[in-house]
Order: structure tokens, then sequence, then C-alpha cells
């Protein structure tokens, strides 16, 4: 059901603007903490984007904070979800979740970047 997409190919899946313009949005915010862009794919509803990079969980634990957004055009939603992974024994942890519909796309931004900003540790 979902394809990763390792590489960019000559159509780069960025046909989904608003998908395009919040990973711009947010991948500043991100990069300035650590985080990279290591996944984006398709699945039957949409678009996604994965960023990770390295955290430390509120017990001290040392591991990796993964952001996902996705975007599903025909439900006109945003999906923002967070988790932490300890490096061991690697179980996922979820930390947030925001889930967005939209009538108008131009509110979207500033709610997924306070998101962002907030489960990235940059407030």
């Amino acid at each position: 059901m979902c394809r990763v997409q390792a590489a960019k190919s000559s159509d780069d899946r960025r046909t989904d603007s608003l998908l395009r313009d919040l990973v711009q949005d947010c991948q500043a915010i991100l990069a300035a903490q650590g985080f990279e862009l290591t996944s984006r794919g398709t699945s039957y509803s949409g678009n996604w984007v994965r960023f990770s990079g390295p955290a430390r969980h509120p017990v001290g634990r040392a591991g990796t904070l993964t952001v996902l957004l996705a975007h599903s055009p025909g439900e006109r939603a945003v999906l923002a979800d967070a988790y932490f992974e300890d490096t061991e024994p690697r179980i996922p942890v979820p930390q947030r979740k925001l889930l967005q519909r939209y009538d108008v796309a131009d509110t979207l931004p500033p709610v997924l970047r306070e998101f962002v900003t907030a489960v990235s540790g940059a407030a």
C-alpha cells in the first residue's frame, strides 16, 4: 500500500503543493534541531514525509524522535505525528499527534509550525 521514495525522481511526488509547502515551512525548524528528512512516500489516501533526529526521552534515555507529516487531499486533512524510539530496545513511544481538517489551506501552516516547534524542542 505504501511506497517509499529513496531517491528523487523526475516528478519527485511534489505535485501535492500543500504538503510541499508544509514541509518547506517546517524543515528549517527541524533542521535547526538536528532532524533530517529520512523518507517520503505515498499511500492510497495521500502523501507523507518523515523527519528523524536525535532526542532524549524525558526520563533521560537516548533515542530518535520521528516527525511524520501527511496530507490526504481527498479527506482534506493533514496529520502530524511524533514518536520517540529508544536506542535500545527500539520500541516506538507515541509523543503527540495532530489531525487537522481544513476548508482553507492557508490556515494550516501556523498550526503545523506550532506543532513541529513544540515536538522538536525548538520552543
